[in-house]
């Protein structure tokens, strides 16, 4: 079967990130998130997804008690895709808790393995999603650049051919007539995005409205039929 070019790209961005995954993993499976006050942890993923460029907004059910949405819009006529991930971990531990009980209650790394409850419960799903929405950001753009050949300082166009995947590499005189071609061209990859929480969600978009591929992708509660 022939391998799709932006499929293996998005992987190979997702690979990178490992390191990125796992630290994403203790910091959100080290912010307590009891059942019905999720609304820290809520704050913490929209944070890290603004700094991707990935906008959202909290949607409250209580003060405490949320849900994270956040959205990246397709730019054809895909379908929508929705992701889902709880982000509360259970009932707050009593006063009486074991000291064990209290360590399961937070994340570590032990050898290669990640363990606590939020990692099984649901927040390690929740990151594996984070990190693959700002890897499919991260590869949604299409990048130019100078040809170095044109450029009085070819060593600017030339360090980023040799530290970035380039889709064109073009003289002065042809990057805006290239740029026009493109926004004027059909295309569009799947962009998903990510909500959090328990809260009945605003309806999804249809496969065929203006949102194109990308839809909704939650990453929180799951959301009562």
């Amino acid at each position: 079967m022939e391998k799709n070019a932006d499929f293996e790209k998005i992987i190979k961005a997702i690979d990178a990130q490992k390191s990125d995954l796992v630290e994403l993993c203790l910091q959100l499976g080290n912010t307590p998130s009891h059942h019905a006050k999720e609304r820290r942890l809520g704050e913490a993923v929209l944070q890290w997804l603004a700094a991707a460029d990935i906008k959202g907004e909290l949607q409250f059910i209580t003060d405490e008690s949320v849900n994270a949405v956040a959205t990246l819009p397709g730019a054809g006529d895909g379908k929508s895709l929705i992701w889902n991930a709880h982000m509360d971990t259970g009932p707050e531990l009593g006063p009486d808790a074991t000291e064990d009980e209290k360590k399961l209650e937070t994340a570590w790394v032990d050898g290669d393995m990640l363990f606590g409850k939020g990692m099984i419960n649901d927040k390690a799903q929740l990151c594996a999603f984070m990190i693959a929405m700002r890897a499919i950001k991260q590869c949604g753009g299409t990048t130019i650049v100078q040809d170095p050949a044109t450029a009085v300082e070819p060593g600017m166009p030339q360090s980023a051919l040799d530290n970035v995947e380039i889709d064109y590499c073009v003289p002065l005189d042809e990057i805006v007539p290239t740029l026009l071609r493109l926004v004027t061209s059909p295309g569009g990859a799947v962009h998903p995005a990510s909500r959090t929480g328990s809260a009945r969600p605003s309806a999804p978009r249809a496969a065929d409205d203006s949102w194109g591929p990308g839809g909704r992708a939650p990453t929180g509660h799951d959301a009562p039929a």
